[in-house]
């Protein structure tokens, strides 16, 4: 039996939650992060995440409406990427090596010029545990979005890396099928009952019980999309293919975010958080639900008490890695 989930969020409202997860070979993931500022203390940051020894492919980007800096540090608070003393402290971009790979920074001045849009590259295995932390010169929120095509000592099995899976010329045949009432129904109920009991999604804590969550068609198609892209292609990630069975971003001409799915069809969100699932026995809704409810990340999806509208939806085939891809949009919008 093989089973793997995924979640992530993007939260516009509410409650924000950071985290990085370097679960799988490869992979992205975006997450929102409260920055309080900081002035002329130039030595006070907040950590955003840990990146662990060996990741492969790395990019973090930071996107922000107000002057943020991305910073990067290694042991005992060694400066690898900040203004003013670190090893790349420039305000355009620049690479330089550190431990046998090389580190390009944006600058402090911001992607075009920019400010509080910044991003760190490393090219090659990161050479030991990094720290990500973000200093404001004025408080706000800021969107942290990371991606990563390889990890050392772990094996991609079916897509191969982010790039191969791009070329890939495989075609979806882009026919959503309608999902009957009779499922809806069972789906919603499955879903608010979850919701209906209070319950502790570990580090994220305590949720008392939340109101039920309606149905949305568009959230439905997004997340049916996903689903039958990762059977077709034989790949597990939030991050879509690339190839045409991947509809929403092989019209970006790139490979599709959890929001550029949902974008496609339509749904103008507010706030928006994507759970995903692949197993060999996970065959029905209550199972998958159930399987959520014990993940912290899912949990804390499935419980938040601000999104109103949930689309479900499975695909399956016996010639994947895995036999049954299910995937769920919580959003809040129309």
């Amino acid at each position: 039996m093989k089973t793997v989930i995924l979640s992530t969020a993007l939260l516009c409202s509410g409650t924000l939650w950071a985290d990085f997860n370097f679960g799988e070979c490869s992979g992205s993931g975006t997450f929102a992060q409260h920055i309080d500022a900081y002035g002329t203390d130039t030595e006070n940051a907040v950590v955003v995440g840990t990146i662990p020894k060996g990741i492969q492919g790395l990019k973090v980007t930071l996107s922000s409406d107000k002057d943020v800096d991305i910073r990067l540090y290694v042991a005992n608070n060694k400066k690898i990427v900040h203004w003013p003393s670190g090893i790349l402290n420039k305000g355009s971009k620049e690479t330089k090596a550190y431990k046998g790979v090389d580190i390009t920074y944006s600058g402090y001045n911001g992607t075009k010029g920019e400010l509080g849009h910044e991003f760190i590259e490393v090219d090659g295995s990161t050479p030991t545990e990094f720290t990500t932390k973000v200093f404001g010169y004025r408080g706000g929120d800021v969107i942290v979005a990371y991606s990563w095509t390889g990890k050392d000592g772990c094996s991609i099995i079916g897509s191969g890396s982010s790039k191969d899976t791009v070329k890939s010329s495989r075609k979806g045949n882009n026919v959503i099928p309608p999902v009957s009432n009779s499922t809806m129904q069972a789906y919603l109920q499955i879903i608010n009952a979850a919701r209906a009991i209070p319950r502790s999604c570990g580090q994220y804590g305590y949720f008392p019980a939340v109101g039920k969550v309606s149905w949305s068609d568009k959230l439905y198609k997004a997340a049916y999309e996903h689903s039958q892209d990762m059977t077709r292609m034989n790949y597990f990630s939030h991050t879509g293919s690339g190839a045409e069975s991947d509809w929403s971003g092989y019209a970006l001409q790139k490979q599709s975010s959890p929001g550029d799915r949902i974008k496609h069809y339509n749904f103008n969100w507010t706030r928006y958080s994507e759970n995903i699932i692949a197993g060999t026995v996970r065959d029905t809704a209550e199972k998958v639900i159930n399987s959520w409810l014990n993940s912290p990340g899912h949990c804390k999806n499935i419980m938040d008490p601000n999104v109103t509208k949930v689309g479900l939806a499975h695909t399956q085939s016996n010639n994947t890695q895995y036999t049954h891809y299910w995937t769920q949009d919580f959003g809040r919008g129309n």
